[in-house]
């Protein structure tokens, strides 16, 4: 039997993210076999576990390959949007630097990419605990971007910094010793989550948290 075209457009959008059909039909929630299977009518429900998942995706195109593939983006320039496709770090990578991730990435594809609805970030980060709930929940996903200069954050916001032993997801504030700054979680439970310090000159890299994504 011919592949619909519905199956078709799908299949373009997977290999645009970089990821397979187990994976797309394990983050939206169906099926495994749901992508090979589909025809070219697809039940509300399941369209709606799509958009919420991978808001970015033109529904309308998925339907009836009208307009283009992502929203905001005219013909098939998908360069032009707002939006950019980022390496995703899953939490069985939590104890491992970025610099390192981002090499592994080179030399295997074995790593997922995600599509991020800002522009100009560098990574995606799956959240490992819940230390930063209820605003950063267990599972959830932050997107962060490279700050240049170090010496220009700003207290009381929350940063990604890149150290040998993983990234630190934490708001900062500032300490009374040179050089170091303090790490505090949103979730106050102190027996889990105390504050600590880390020396600034020991990081990698900086990074500023600029959007959550996060399924309810």
């Amino acid at each position: 039997m011919e592949d619909s075209n519905t199956k078709k457009r799908l299949a373009q959008f997977l290999e645009y993210l970089k990821i397979g059909q187990a994976k797309f039909a394990e983050n939206i929630g169906v099926s495994r076999g749901f992508a090979n299977n589909i025809g070219d009518s697809i039940r509300r429900e399941n369209l709606e576990k799509i958009a919420r998942v991978y808001p970015i995706l033109n529904i309308s195109w998925l339907l009836t390959g009208e307009g283009p593939m992502l929203k905001g983006s005219s013909g098939h320039n998908y360069g032009s949007t707002d939006c950019q496709t980022v390496l995703l770090i899953p939490i069985k990578y939590a104890g491992i630097s970025l610099k390192e991730i981002s090499s592994m990435s080179k030399m295997t594809s074995g790593f997922e990419y995600i599509i991020s609805p800002v522009k100009d970030v560098d990574y995606a980060i799956e959240i490992a605990d819940n230390s930063m709930s209820p605003e950063y929940p267990l599972g959830s996903k932050v997107l962060i971007r490279k700050i240049a200069d170090p010496s220009i954050l700003e207290w009381g916001k929350v940063y990604a910094i890149d150290t040998p032993n993983g990234v630190i997801i934490k708001e900062i504030r500032p300490s009374v010793k040179k050089n170091r700054i303090k790490c505090t979680s949103i979730n106050h439970d102190q027996d889990k989550y105390s504050p600590f310090e880390i020396d600034i000159t020991q990081s990698i890299s900086i990074y500023k948290v600029v959007m959550v994504i996060s399924l309810k």
